[in-house]
C-alpha cells in the first residue's frame, strides 16, 4: 500500500457543528482512517484519531476545533491487514463562527403589496471575516383569501 490518499480542500466551517473531511483513494479497499489535526501556528497535534469505516471521509465532533484558528490536517488510510497508507499532502483550513444575517427593513408579517422592493440587510461574523460575495433566494407565499 504506497499510494497516498488525498484531503479535499476545506472551505471554513463553524467549529462548532459536526465537519466531514471527505478524501479519495485509488488504491485497496479502505477499512479505516487516520485524521490528524494540527494548530497551523504552533503545530501542535490537537487532534489525532483512527475510525474504522469504509467511507470516504473522516467525521469530527462538534467544539473539537476553535472558530477563528487556522488549522492544517493530514490524512491516512488503513486496508483489510491494518497497513497505513503514507500520510496525504497536508491541506490548510480555517474554522469560523456562522454569520448573522438579517434583513433590516422588514418587520415580521409584513406584507409587500408591490412586486418590486429594495431589501436591505446586515451582515456580522464573530471571527471579523468579511463578506466577499452573496446570493439571496426569495420564497414568496401567496395568499388568496
Amino acid at each position: 500500500m504506497a499510494l497516498s490518499p488525498k484531503l479535499k480542500l476545506q472551505t471554513a466551517w463553524d467549529a462548532t457543528l459536526e465537519h466531514q473531511f471527505e478524501f479519495t483513494y485509488s488504491g485497496d479497499q479502505v477499512f479505516a482512517n487516520r485524521l490528524i489535526i494540527k494548530n497551523n501556528t504552533t503545530n501542535v497535534t490537537v487532534y489525532d484519531k483512527k475510525t474504522t469505516s469504509f467511507q470516504m471521509y473522516a467525521q469530527t465532533v462538534a467544539n473539537l476545533l476553535t472558530n477563528g484558528i487556522t488549522y492544517n490536517a493530514q490524512l491516512s488510510v488503513f486496508d483489510i491487514n491494518d497497513v497505513e497508507s503514507p500520510l496525504s499532502q497536508t491541506i490548510t483550513f480555517k474554522c469560523l463562527s456562522t454569520p448573522v444575517v438579517a434583513f433590516t427593513n422588514l418587520v415580521p408579517n409584513q406584507i409587500i403589496r408591490n412586486s418590486n422592493y429594495n431589501f436591505t440587510f446586515s451582515y456580522t461574523q464573530a471571527n471579523g471575516e468579511l463578506l466577499n460575495e452573496y446570493q439571496l433566494f426569495l420564497m414568496i407565499q401567496i395568499k388568496f383569501n
